[in-house]
């Protein structure tokens, strides 16, 4: 598939998401790429500060970053 179809797939599936979860969508970065270095099955890669463990303090940081593996998502994927 090609890069910006999957990018437009991505942008729809982020768009139909319920609204409880768009909302605590802030300051975090959706990244696409190929494949994980190491892993072989991982479809996806959180990385960030959870909600739970943000506090009173948390600001200043740099936003959180969801990784999704285009490769290893089509392995999977039928439709």
């Amino acid at each position: 598939m090609e890069n910006d179809k999957f990018a437009e797939i991505v942008r729809e599936a982020l768009d139909s998401l319920p609204a409880i979860f768009r909302k605590r969508m802030k300051n975090i970065q959706i990244v696409l790429a190929e494949e994980p270095i190491a892993q072989e099955s991982l479809l996806g890669l959180y990385q960030g500060v959870p909600f739970r463990h943000r506090g009173v303090w948390y600001g200043n940081v740099l936003p959180d970053k969801i990784t999704l593996f285009k490769k290893n998502i089509e392995r999977i994927s039928h439709t």
